[in-house]
């Protein structure tokens, strides 16, 4: 394989849109997907699932998105996957491309130990023919596994306890060898004085199997190198095992943070103070000039519930970094199945589209949280200095310009300070991105609430109703005359020119038969039992 370059870079970040335009032979849209021990599908497995479990066998390419996968069948072909946890126990004939959270490849069942030719020892069971490339936090290699085309990933941890052929190259934190490689290793490790309590902590809420270690580079007493070393890290590697070929150190300086005693530290902070002030200044100036009346709301939510704002805005700030990272995972998924389908025309128009959604909405909320947010407390600050010393609760525009200048001068002082100052700036951030976000919700909520229903539509009545009736005149009066007919006992009508005219019988109402009342005794009268409305 190639060294690294800048191509595995690229590899790495397109990993999912490489595929190119393939035919989906079988689709599983479900809940649970699941590809049964006798089952065998020809062609390429397309998966949109919460859980992805295959037992049987697929003889092609397996694509698509799932909350957690096992495989432990046999997939003839390459694995494109978005998935938070991807546990392998079966067998892949070519590339698995991956991103998530999880990446496992498992340990053999004894059965899969294979003997070599003289020895009595047992080759690991090859669970990878192809290579490994994957965007996960972390990937484990379990002892008795082997990829046999090298791994490249990028995320926090990398752990081979099984073999790898050919190199690897990892961009992380930790990089563990336990087992054997048989290329060449390229990495950029973290420092082993930090630790990772921090992140596992972050990572309760996913409920992954997960345990990470604290960072560095570390070949164990049983890890193999059939090739050469060549890292970059904070500290150089604990090297307990073998190395066959040369070690290549590049150490990275990290530069601490500056006090004010050290050689032209004050010129650093008054370099750093005059930004922030200039910058606070300006946005908040802008505001006062733009939105004068906008700005009291959230002072006046400031000031009475500064406890409520904090947590609001630090939860926010917090939850932004996974909702940033799965709209882009979401369009990325998007325009990878618009290039499944075949619709290479459409991507380009959607990936703009997305873009500008995905990035114009990340840099509005980091604006307002970084600059807009720290300005609206400088100017709360100001406000009240401006008030305890001039003693009343209305201030003039002029004097709203000095209180903004005051409040951001003492921010930009406290913000500035080394060691201390990352602090009081996370403070500021969170304090007021909670009160923006707070005043937003509460008139959200407010408009919600005062929505009205419509009142029904009113109609005009129609013309043949308003239309005043007119009277009939000239009409001829018929005198009717009851009248005998001797051959009928048809009661007749005569008009004034002594024409017999029918008239219409009585109609007789008759109600059906009450049920129960049959066969009565005699005399039994039911009359005695109705009601005469008395």
């Amino acid at each position: 394989m190639m060294r690294l370059n800048i191509l595995h870079t690229l590899l790495v970040i397109i990993i999912f849109l490489t595929a190119g335009t393939v035919a989906a032979r079988e689709i599983l849209n479900e809940t649970d997907c699941i590809v049964p021990e006798d089952t065998v599908i020809e062609g390429n497995l397309f998966v949109v699932c919460e859980t992805l479990t295959i037992d049987g066998e697929v003889q092609g390419d397996v694509i698509g998105i799932a909350v957690r996968t096992m495989i432990e069948g046999d997939v003839d072909g390459n694995i494109y996957l978005i998935s938070a946890q991807l546990d392998i126990w079966g067998q892949v004939s070519e590339d698995v491309h991956f991103g998530g959270a999880v990446l496992r490849l498992n340990p053999p069942h004894p059965d899969e130990l294979l003997p070599l030719e003289p020895q009595e020892a047992l080759t690991p069971a090859t669970r990878v023919r192809g290579s490994i490339k994957a965007v996960a936090l972390s990937a484990e290699l379990f002892e008795g596994s082997r990829v046999t085309d090298g791994i490249i990933q990028l995320g926090y941890q990398l752990i081979i306890q099984g073999v790898v052929d050919d190199e690897i190259n990892f961009w992380g934190s930790l990089l563990q060898i336990d087992g054997r490689v048989i290329g060449d290793i390229f990495a950029a490790v973290g420092d082993p004085n930090s630790e990772s309590s921090n992140l596992q902590a972050l990572l309760i809420p996913l409920n992954l199997d997960l345990n990470l270690r604290n960072p560095g580079l570390l070949l164990a007493e049983d890890g193999t190198i059939i090739g050469s070393l060549n890292y970059r890290g904070p500290t150089a590697a604990m090297i307990d095992g073998v190395v066959n070929d040369e070690i290549i150190y590049y150490p990275l300086i990290v530069n601490p943070l500056p006090t004010l005693e050290e050689p032209r530290s004050f010129a650093r902070y008054a370099s750093q103070f005059g930004r922030e002030f200039i910058t606070l200044v300006l946005i908040g100036a802008a505001g006062l000039f733009l939105f004068p009346n906008l700005v009291n709301l959230p002072l006046t939510n400031l000031r009475t519930r500064p406890f409520a704002n904090f947590s609001v805005g630090m939860l926010a700030f917090i939850l932004s970094f996974p909702v940033v990272l799965i709209g882009l995972l979401l369009s990325l998924s998007v325009l990878f199945v618009l290039q499944l389908i075949g619709l290479q025309s459409l991507v380009i128009a959607v990936s703009i589209v997305l873009g500008l959604i995905n990035f114009g909405g990340m840099s509005i909320f980091y604006f307002v949280a970084i600059f807009v947010a720290r300005s609206l407390v400088g100017l709360a600050i100001g406000r009240l200095l401006m008030r305890i010393i001039l003693n009343t609760r209305v201030l003039s525009s002029t004097t709203e310009y000095i209180a903004l200048a005051v409040g951001m001068l003492i921010l930009s002082i406290v913000v500035s300070l080394p060691f201390i100052g990352w602090l009081f700036n996370a403070a500021a951030l969170f304090l007021g991105l909670g009160t923006i976000l707070t005043v937003l919700l509460d008139q959200f909520r407010k408009i919600r609430d005062s929505a009205v229903m419509p009142a029904p539509a009113w109609y005009a009545p129609s013309p043949a109703v308003t239309r005043p009736r007119t009277p009939m005149t000239n009409v001829p009066v018929i005198d009717v005359l009851p009248v005998e007919d001797d051959d009928d006992d048809t009661i007749l009508s005569r008009d004034p020119t002594n024409q017999a005219l029918p008239s219409p019988r009585p109609i007789k109402s008759e109600r059906p038969p009450v049920h129960g009342v049959q066969n009565l005794p005699d005399g039994f009268d039911m009359s005695f039992f109705e009601d005469d409305g008395s």
